[in-house]
């Protein structure tokens, strides 16, 4: 994935515009970590929804 070639994202803020289903979104908060914050956006407020359940579910 072309984040592995990313230097560290600890602590980072992040947009993933055009996320979906938030797939790169969770790639990204598991990289930036509890001291950094990740949005997702989408105008597909259905792909929204499930990226939100899902990423309660995930713990995320």
């Amino acid at each position: 994935m072309l984040l592995d070639r990313s230097e560290s994202l600890e602590g980072c803020a992040a947009v993933d515009a055009g996320c979906g289903g938030g797939d790169v979104t969770y790639d990204l908060a598991k990289r930036v970590g509890s001291a950094g914050r990740v949005v997702g956006l989408d105008l597909d407020e259905d792909k929204i929804l499930l990226a939100r359940t899902e990423a309660k579910q995930l713990g995320i």
